[in-house]
């Protein structure tokens, strides 16, 4: 009798306190609405009460009952089928990242890690940089991307603080941060808000209400407060007409931007604006594809971490629309092929793309390229992403020279032990630019070898206050000539027409490419300056042979005495030695690679590691916000006017024949460089190299 009074006592005292949750529910939803009277008001103005499900908030709103209206729009959408196109991806790091989040710790998507800052009310404080000193900070707290771990991380384990964690999160930002009027009212309408609170930045709102969106869709049934989420509908609504009249007018963001928009649409045709959002959208994006891409399928800011995520985000709406009743354009998927492309021809051996310009060095593209493979059945597609397993390959070689962008990759095969290479001779770019026009990058045997040193930090990325940005955007992170101890300056941002062919050829037997800086060394071309006056130029090229290496001639073009700097640079993994002249990467059972000047012995040699004074130099950063030492070989020497000298870079590996230069020829004033190799298996290479203009020329003979 005792055990069954008990089971009632405890069943009553659940009904009463279910009974006070939802009293308090209601309550905290009552108390938002009449604090925000004019903003609800004015939301319930936007709906299209044309659909039929609307029909119960329609009358509450007639009757002048907010509260009851906002009460059966949630009640609405509570019944309403999840919207095709925003399943929660799995991911195994859910848990551990949402363990981290429930003590205030986070790693962002790019990999920056810090503590949330909290005031004495337990506020978030948004402004702060988590003690990163990172000013993408509190502009990427507020995309909300670490939410979808927690969310993940309920659904796994069914534990009800990471939901209240999501909660808590999302009322704290809710509450604090609505649209900031006044400083949207200094931007005409159609114009980029630019230098606005990073809590809404454009890039960021994009972000942040496709998060929502997906934990919108994947919550339904879930115990979430009432006043959070029609906060939230309020606030999306503020996204959509924000994001459509303040975007970005080109360029990455442009394409998140309007991502958000297009998909803010889609999730909730409820909104009366709904199709002209989505039209409006879905145009921009269509019309991006070509604005923001080279025929050759390179995006224009010409950095692979943005590239690759632009076409993600093309990818991944069009994924969306087509799950939708909209209409995605018919020549969308058709014009992405070509990205996908790009993005396949200058794919790494490891799988990932390479670090140009703003870039890391982890851009694992592999799966994507195998997805697009599936979606046009291309035989070259296909091949590569399959690592030559499968498709076809039929040009006469595997290298290949994109026009339009600039770059030469050259490679023996896409296998995982493959040799690359990375040769820069295009425009600086429209965005996320560094100073390394004719930078190379080596992998030998599917191993980086000489490598870009990444993107690191974007503090001091609108001026020139951090030392770490300087580094990384400068020439002196890259494998270029330093003139005089200065760098390349500001180039061509876009090219307005493709490369010459005559500065670029593919054959059966070798690759070559060259290209020309000649747009003005830090301080060199600067008439008021009182050591660094005149002009100077570096032009080079670079041929590639299988089984030999790379062949790099260098030109420098100067009217007066200089001082050169060439810099190479490897990966941190590699162990690096120099005998005489020589330089090369000693590590055993690995693929190595000798660099070896072919013209002239007169170098001072210097390796280079984790310097910071008298100026920094030696570092890489493959992941954001991470740096660690590498060598770096500082080959450098005086110069009296235009001169002109070799490198081999040969790849060092069991199955290579041993090489020997025997005849070498440097004609500066001509800019053409003869070369002659003799191979243990009796033959000779002799090369004819034109770096100025002229036709490249190889052929093999019996010694």
């Amino acid at each position: 009798m005792k055990y069954k009074l008990s089971m009632v006592v405890g069943t009553l005292l659940s009904f009463i306190a279910a009974g006070t949750a939802l009293a308090s529910d209601y309550q905290d939803l009552k108390e938002l609405i009449n604090n925000r009277k004019e903003q609800t008001a004015s939301f319930f103005k936007r709906l299209n009460y044309a659909d039929k499900g609307l029909t119960a908030v329609a009358a509450a709103v007639e009757k002048g009952d907010y509260v009851q209206a906002a009460e059966q729009l949630l009640n609405y959408f509570d019944g309403r089928k999840i919207t095709p196109g925003f399943q929660l991806g799995k991911s195994s790091d859910s848990v551990e990242a949402a363990d981290g989040l429930l003590k205030d710790k986070l790693t962002l998507s790019n990999g920056l890690q810090g503590v949330l800052e909290r005031n004495q009310d337990g506020n978030i404080i948004w402004n702060s940089r988590g003690g990163t000193d990172n000013v993408e900070w509190p502009c990427q707290i507020s995309r909300h991307g670490c939410l979808m771990d927690a969310m993940n991380a309920y659904r796994q384990t069914g534990k009800t603080q990471y939901l209240t964690f999501i909660q808590g999160y999302l009322w704290d930002w809710l509450s604090h941060n609505d649209l900031p009027i006044k400083e949207i009212e200094r931007f005409d309408k159609g114009k980029w808000a630019d230098n606005i609170a990073p809590q809404w930045r454009t890039l960021d709102s994009g972000i942040r209400a496709r998060a929502w969106i997906k934990l919108w869709e994947n919550w339904k049934g879930e115990p979430v407060n009432k006043k959070t989420r029609f906060l939230m509908l309020m606030s999306l609504l503020d996204h959509a007409d924000y994001l459509r009249w303040h975007h970005r007018p080109k360029g990455n963001w442009k394409i998140s931007e309007m991502r958000g928009l297009v998909e803010i649409s889609i999730a909730f045709p409820e909104f009366a604006d709904s199709n002209s959002w989505y039209e409006y959208g879905i145009g921009q994006l269509t019309e991006e594809i070509d604005n923001q891409f080279y025929p050759d399928g390179a995006q224009m800011e010409l950095a692979f971490s943005y590239d690759q995520g632009v076409v993600r985000n093309f990818w991944d709406v069009a994924d969306v629309v087509e799950s939708s009743p909209r209409k995605l354009p018919a020549s969308f998927r058709e014009k992405l092929e070509n990205l996908y492309r790009y993005m396949a021809y200058v794919i790494k051996p490891s799988g990932c793309g390479p670090m140009n310009n703003d870039s890391d060095g982890k851009d694992y593209i592999l799966p994507v390229i195998q997805r697009a493979a599936g979606q046009y059945g291309s035989d070259d597609l296909e091949y590569i992403a399959s690592r030559g397993t499968k498709g076809a390959w039929k040009a006469n070689s595997y290298s290949t020279v994109l026009p339009w962008a600039g770059q030469a990759i050259f490679r023996n095969g896409f296998a995982k032990d493959s040799d690359w290479s990375f040769f820069d001779v295009g425009p600086w770019g429209i965005g996320h630019q560094h100073n390394d026009k004719l930078h190379l990058s080596v992998v030998v045997g599917g191993r980086d070898i000489l490598v870009d040193s990444g993107r690191y930090t974007y503090n001091g990325y609108h001026d020139t206050s951090n030392i770490w940005r300087n580094y990384v955007t400068g020439s002196e992170s890259h494998n270029v000539i330093l003139i005089d101890g200065l760098g390349q300056s500001a180039s061509e941002k876009q090219a307005s027409k493709p490369l010459s062919k005559s500065d670029y050829v593919i054959t059966d037997t070798f690759a070559f490419a060259r290209g020309t800086y000649d747009t003005g060394f830090k301080g060199v071309m600067d008439k008021d300056a009182n050591t660094y006056r005149g002009n100077a130029a570096h032009s080079r090229a670079v041929m590639y042979v299988e089984r030999l290496g790379w062949v790099v001639v260098d030109h420098i073009r100067t009217d007066r005495p200089r001082k050169l700097d060439v810099l190479w640079r490897f990966h941190p993994d590699c162990r690096v030695k120099n005998t005489g002249q020589k330089v090369f990467t000693a590590d055993p059972n690995k693929a190595n690679l000798l660099i070896q000047p072919i013209s002239a012995n007169d170098w001072d040699i210097e390796l280079v590691s984790g310097r910071i004074k008298p100026s920094v130099q030696g570092w890489y950063s493959e992941t954001f916000n991470v740096k660690v030492p590498n060598t770096v070989a500082v080959y450098s020497k005086q110069v009296q006017g235009d001169t002109m000298f070799a490198w081999l870079l040969k790849p060092v590996r069991n199955d290579l024949p041993a090489i020997e230069v025997k005849n070498v020829q440097m004609d500066a004033a001509k800019g053409l460089c003869h070369i002659e190799f003799s191979q243990e298996s009796g033959y000779v290479l002799k090369m004819d190299i034109p770096v100025l203009g002229g036709v490249p020329r190889m052929e093999k003979t019996a010694e």
